[in-house]
């Protein structure tokens, strides 16, 4: 009877792994390598931004450029350039111009006489006739009087008034209609007119 010998037992070439290691590594491999091509397909668009960012700043530049104010250019820069947005937004919005002062909807109307004045001309029509009322009446010399009116226009008789020339007071309404060959007239209380001219 042969007596059989147990095999030996024939030691492992690698010492088993803890538990659990050898599963993580697997999966940190996995994640890397799907990761690869999330970065490859990333980085053009990354790069198109900074190009398209940089464009638009060069856009945003040459529009300051144009603003001739030197305190509006300097805030243009300083609006845009150090805070620049981002793409299509940033293209789309042009930098702020310099602040104007709001216009009036409809001119102010001329008063009669504002032509004869030595200031620039207002472009819009006088009108041909206006009736005022006396604030004030002084004689300069015998015969010459200046009128002030209720509108602050001061006017003065261009040459003596007759002796029997009852001159408007204060109080006293008086018609200026301008002259067909120019100038102007003064009608009061149905005495003969009187050519006067606009002081201011």
């Amino acid at each position: 009877m042969q007596w059989r010998h147990p095999p030996h037992a024939v030691p492992p070439l690698h010492s088993p792994s803890p538990r659990g290691t050898s599963g993580m590594t697997t999966k940190k491999r996995k994640i890397g390598v799907l990761a690869l091509p999330i970065m490859a397909l990333a980085w053009p668009g990354a790069v198109a931004a900074q190009e398209e960012d940089y464009r638009t700043i060069v856009m945003i530049m040459r529009a300051c450029t144009t603003i001739e104010d030197v305190l509006a250019r300097a805030a243009c820069y300083d609006r845009n350039v150090r805070a620049p947005e981002s793409g299509a937004q940033a293209a789309t919005s042009a930098p702020a111009a310099p602040a104007r002062p709001p216009r009036s909807s409809a001119a102010a109307p001329a008063s009669i006489g504002s032509e004869s004045l030595p200031r620039a001309r207002s472009q819009v029509e006088e009108p041909q006739e206006a009736e005022l009322q006396v604030a004030r009446s002084s004689s300069r010399q015998p015969g010459i009087y200046v009128l002030t009116f209720d509108d602050g226009a001061e006017w003065q008789f261009v040459e003596p008034a007759p002796a029997a020339y009852d001159a408007p007071r204060a109080g006293s309404k008086v018609k200026i209609t301008r002259g067909a060959l120019g100038g102007y007239l003064m009608r009061y209380a149905e005495q003969p007119a009187i050519r006067i001219k606009r002081l201011r």
